[in-house]
């Protein structure tokens, strides 16, 4: 495994997703200014957020997985912990909203 190759993914991942964060917190500004929003609007930016928690998470986990040696043969801990903070930010972001 070249873990060289890796971190240009993982940069592109991160560029990404700082991309998608800032472009996530504008529309709803801009579609608040201009009296823009709909239903359907604020239906696809609540699960676009939602996916992203659900997802950001264990992604980190499992590219902990693949490229560190921390917990040896257990190393498949680093997805649990990332699956388990995605399920618990979820949730806290369903009681604060419900």
């Amino acid at each position: 495994m070249c873990f060289y190759h890796d971190r240009w993914k993982i940069l592109v991942g991160i560029i990404l997703f700082l991309l998608w964060d800032v472009l996530d917190c504008t529309d709803g500004n801009i579609a608040r200014l201009t009296h823009t929003s709909s239903p359907v609007g604020v239906f696809f930016d609540a699960a676009a957020g939602y996916a992203a928690v659900a997802f950001i998470y264990l992604s980190v986990g499992v590219e902990a997985y693949r490229t560190s040696d921390m917990f040896g043969q257990n190393g498949y801990v680093f997805i649990i912990i990332g699956a388990a903070s995605s399920i618990l930010d979820l949730l806290a972001r369903i009681v604060y909203q419900k």
